[in-house]
Order: structure tokens, then C-alpha cells, then sequence
């Protein structure tokens, strides 16, 4: 501007003639060049702040008027010369500013204006319009309060109007961010033949996809299994955004398999195969459930009784019976909607004198010697005329796991068969228990949403923290010394079994129970135990603030359809 002013200086004293036309020529220009730097716009970032003139400390001869076209409907007119002040608060440092203005001129002269902010001048200009007009300059004022100056001039021969609508603070703008990624494998070291797991997050990031040792489009995030891994393998995920992209690796190495261990020796349990995970003892590599401790409340709740935790004899507990080929077939109707849609099972055997346990489970087991099939039966029950019916009825063989496999219909809460757990008057004599327990605790203490494995189904519904689902391993603290707790002999032969087998629960029902086999059973003469002729024997309730609760699985899902019993049994659900 300085510069233009003196260009026009030095044409008009080194040329008198310079005419009129070539006056208006140059003041043209003159104000068409000054006007480009006078008003010029600067990259705004985000509004941080503004300021209404109508805010701030009028001078005498200041007025606040209605405008419609103001930004608040409102502008203040001042005339004359003087200063208007206020004060704003930056919540961050500026780029730039911004004031809207006009005015109107007298004898061909407008008024001038001058903009500090706490000391510093944003604009200092002619404001030359009679229409709203934007006025702004760069700044880096920081963030905090800040005065705001406008001091103005009116013409000398008469008085000028300058009129002023807002100040406008302008923050810096923040680039669009990169994106980030965060990728891991768990485990990150696994046996020859075993998965890994890969999970990853992202931000600012639109798409994805994956090289190395997987590949195609990816979700921004996600989880997924690599399968099988048989070498060490390394695994890249790219993802990319409007702010660029980025890359992020992880490596999973496979280290050789390790041999199976050997097999279980033999078992001398009655029920199942040696391999069933009820003649199994706990190895020694078992872990410890992270949430044992809340458990074992669950188990002390359900175990609370002055007289002892009850083990069931002669009342809900299972009565056992053999059948063989000469045992007499009949069909047994069912009593409740719980079988898959059938009514009835054909060809059953069951012998004459066979009686259910007593109480309202009524539990039944046959043991068919001629075709080692296990029929189990709850709610069993016979008519006066002989006529046999059940709530539900179902078949397995002996020599397998002891556990109906999903979606076949059990007769306990849990999928566990019948036989599965039970305390034997043989083992009792014998001064030794080689199998699990098995266990029922009250409803309020069994977890619903699912069993864990190895059962298949559950009945319980509790949404209670600490709370058991059906399928649950439990054990007797092993580093427990049984001696310091008081145990008369046949009590230590049960805590010893729960300390290297422990007790899986498989049922609801009132209160925490074991199960002994029905003395009125027949798969073993004269029944005998060392506890006597009671219906039910007692285990000190303090023996189960020292159990433990092993790792669980995942809950599983469930689902009951007609499964027919193995074809060897002979017999047919319709």
C-alpha cells in the first residue's frame, strides 16, 4: 500500500498534465489493488469464539439498532471517533480473525477503524462499504482472555456512521489423524497341529486387509482362529483412512508336538469305561478356576445345615437292578412332554423285582447283562396292573462315557447317566472310591445359561454371581491333610475320592447331596455300608470351604431331539 501511494505521489509532481481521466484511472486501480490487501480472507479453522458488538463497552455517542441482516439481529452504530472494548475467552490458541462491518460516508469520506487484540492490531483499514462486509487478518494469539480494542474515526468537515456486527476467532486446524492398529495372536506359541487366535483393533480407519499367512479384506476389527498351524507364521494386517494408513504384524510360532501321554491304567470302577472322565483322576496339571473362590460360597450356601451335608441311601437316591436275555419286555408310557415329541419306550426289559428309589425323582436303572445296555429312568412308576411309565426314559451302554451326548434326553439335570457318581457299597467295604462323585445343589446355586462339559444339558436358571453350572468339576483341596479335620474312616474314604477325583454337579435339588446307591438294589447281595440302616448319611458341611473349583470351558448351547438308544439294545423311542 505504502508503495502504491508513493507511485501515485510521483506521477503527479513529475507530470502536471497528468490528466483527470488518468487520475480516475489509477484511483481505480488503486483501490481495486489496496482493496485485494485490505480485505483478503485467510484459511479459517474452527470457530473457537465470537464476540457481538452489542457486547461490549459502548463509548458516548454509541447506540445499539435492530438490523436484520446482523448476525444477532442487532449491530451497534457509532459516529464520531472513540473506542469500543470487550473481552473473550479463547479456549484455544488463534489462526485467525474475523469482524464484520459497514458504514456510511460523508462528503465523500469514510470512516477508519483499528483492531487490537490485548495490545496487538489485527486490522487497521477504511471501512469503504454501506453493505455488511467481512474484515480479517491472521493471528496466533494463545488461549485465555483477551481484550478486544476497536477504536475508530469519523471524516473531519462532518460526521461518519460505522456500524459493527461481530468478531469472529478462529482456532487451527487439526489434520485428519493416521489411522492405528493393534494386532495380536493368543497364544503366541502353539504345538504343531493347534490354532492360535488373532485379534485386532483400529482407528481412523475405513478398510483393511491382511497379507503374510492370511489374506483378503479384513473388518476394522475383529477376532479370528489361523486353523491348524504347522509352521511359524507371520501374520500383516494394512488398514487405511482419509488420514493415510498403517501396518501392524505379529508372528505365531509352532514348536514340535508334544507326545501324547500314556494311557490311564485299567479302571476297577462298575460303571463306565476306564476312560470316562468320571474313572480319570484329576492330573496334576489341573488348574484352579479363576473365579473358584465366589464358587465355593455358592458351595458353602447350598451346603449350610447343622446336621451335615446329606448323602442320599434310601431316598432320592438311584435304585439299581440287573436285567438279562430272559427278563421279560414291555413298554413303558411316558408322563411328561420331555422326550423329544415320543410317548413311549418299546421293548424295554425290566425285571419283577424292580421298585424306583423312593421321593418324587424316582430315579430307576437297569442294567441289561445280556447286551451291556444302561436304561435310565425318572419318575418311574407301576400301575396296579403292571403297567410301567416314566417323566423320562433313556438308554446308553455300560462300557461307554456315563453321558448321554447332546441332543439325546437325559434323566437329570444334567446329561450325566444315572449310574455316573454313585457311592457303591463294594467300594465303601473296600476302603476306596476310584471314580468322581457326582453332586445337586439348590436351584438358586446352579448358574443357567448352559452346562459346561462334560454335560451336555442343564436345568439351571440362576443369574447370581458365583453361582455353578451343571457339569462343573469340583475337588477337596489335595494339599489337605484329612487327619486335622475330624473324619470318622468311611468319611475319609469319600474325601479322599473328592481329593483325587473330586464331584461333578449334576443336578439341582435341595440342598448340596451325594448320591449312594439305593440299598433296596440288586446289582450287589446283601447291601451293606459302614453308616448303618439310615436313609440318609452326613458329611461335616465345613469339609466344603476347602474345595476347589477346576477351570471351566465355555457354557455350551442345548437342544433335546429323539436319539434311539445304540441298536444292541434292542429297544425303540416313538
Amino acid at each position: 500500500m505504502k508503495r502504491l501511494r508513493m507511485l501515485k505521489t510521483k506521477l503527479l509532481n513529475s507530470n502536471p498534465s497528468f490528466s483527470k481521466r488518468r487520475m480516475i484511472v489509477f484511483a481505480v486501480l488503486f483501490a481495486v489493488i489496496g482493496g485485494f490487501f485490505l480485505y483478503r480472507t485467510f484459511a479459517a479453522g474452527p470457530l473457537v469464539a465470537s464476540l457481538e458488538a452489542e457486547q461490549m463497552s459502548l463509548p458516548s455517542g454509541g447506540s445499539i439498532i435492530t438490523d436484520t441482516y446482523a448476525s444477532s439481529g442487532k449491530a451497534v452504530r457509532l459516529r464520531g471517533s472513540g473506542v469500543i472494548q470487550g473481552i473473550v475467552s479463547l479456549p484455544s490458541s488463534l489462526s485467525s480473525y474475523s469482524l464484520v462491518a459497514k458504514a456510511t460516508k460523508c462528503h465523500g469520506k469514510w470512516p477508519s477503524m483499528r483492531v487490537e487484540l490485548s495490545g496487538v492490531q489485527l486490522i487497521s483499514t477504511t471501512v469503504s462499504s454501506s453493505g455488511w462486509t467481512t474484515y480479517s487478518a491472521s493471528s496466533n494469539a494463545a488461549s485465555g482472555n483477551r481484550n478486544v480494542y476497536i477504536s475508530y474515526t469519523g471524516g473531519s468537515a462532518c460526521t461518519t456512521d460505522l456500524y459493527l456486527d461481530v468478531s469472529r476467532f478462529y482456532g487451527v486446524s487439526v489434520g485428519t489423524p493416521a489411522p492405528t492398529i493393534s494386532l495380536s495372536a493368543t497364544p503366541t506359541s502353539v504345538s504343531a497341529g493347534s490354532p492360535s487366535t488373532l485379534t485386532w483393533n483400529s482407528t481412523n480407519a475405513t478398510s483393511c486387509s491382511a497379507s503374510g499367512a492370511w489374506s483378503g479384506a479384513q473388518p476394522t476389527s475383529g477376532s479370528v482362529s489361523t486353523g491348524a498351524l504347522n509352521t511359524t507364521s507371520t501374520y500383516t494386517l494394512s488398514c487405511s483412512g482419509s488420514g493415510g494408513s498403517a501396518n501392524a504384524s505379529t508372528t505365531v510360532t509352532v514348536t514340535a508336538a508334544t507326545p501324547p501321554p500314556p494311557p490311564p491304567p485299567p479302571s476297577s470302577a462298575f460303571f463306565y469305561s476306564a476312560s470316562s472322565f468320571w474313572n480319570l483322576p484329576i492330573p496334576s496339571t489341573a488348574t484352579i478356576d479363576p473365579n473358584s473362590s465366589a464358587m465355593v460360597q455358592s458351595l458353602l450356601g447350598s451346603a449350610n445345615s447343622s446336621a451335615g451335608t446329606p448323602i442320599a441311601v434310601k431316598s432320592y437316591s438311584v435304585a439299581a437292578y440287573y436285567a438279562d436275555a430272559n427278563t421279560p419286555r414291555t413298554t413303558v408310557s411316558f408322563t411328561t412332554n420331555y422326550n423329544g415329541g415320543a410317548t413311549k419306550f418299546l421293548n424295554v426289559p425290566i425285571p419283577a423285582n424292580a421298585v424306583p428309589a423312593n421321593g418324587t425323582d424316582a430315579h430307576m436303572l437297569i442294567i441289561d447283562k445280556s447286551t451291556n445296555c444302561e436304561y435310565d429312568f425318572w419318575k418311574a412308576a407301576k400301575s396296579s396292573t403292571g403297567a410301567w411309565s416314566a417323566g423320562v426314559a433313556n438308554a446308553l451302554l455300560k462300557t461307554e462315557t456315563g453321558t448321554f451326548i447332546k441332543p439325546a434326553i437325559p434323566t437329570r439335570g444334567s446329561s450325566f447317566a444315572l449310574g455316573g457318581g454313585l457311592i457303591l457299597p463294594s467300594e465303601m467295604a473296600a476302603g476306596v472310591i476310584n471314580h468322581a462323585l457326582v453332586f445337586s445343589m439348590d436351584a438358586q446355586y446352579v448358574k443357567g445359561g448352559g452346562p459346561v462339559l462334560p454335560s451336555y444339558t442343564s436345568d439351571g436358571q440362576s443369574t447370581a454371581a458365583g453361582t455353578i453350572p451343571e457339569g462343573a468339576r469340583v475337588r477337596l483341596n489335595p494339599a489337605l491333610d484329612l487327619n486335622s479335620l475330624g473324619l470318622n474312616s468311611w468319611q475319609k474314604i469319600i474325601a479322599k475320592a473328592m481329593q483325587t477325583y473330586g464331584m461333578y454337579l449334576g443336578d439341582r435339588g435341595g440342598g448340596l447331596t451325594l448320591y449312594a446307591l439305593d440299598p433296596k438294589s440288586d446289582i450287589f447281595s446283601n447291601i451293606t455300608y459302614p453308616w448303618g440302616d439310615v436313609t440318609y448319611a452326613y458329611m461335616p458341611p465345613s469339609l466344603y470351604g476347602n474345595m476347589q473349583v477346576m477351570t471351566l470351558g465355555p457354557q455350551q448351547s442345548q437342544s433335546y431331539s429323539i436319539v434311539q438308544p445304540p441298536a444292541v439294545c434292542g429297544s425303540t423311542l416313538q
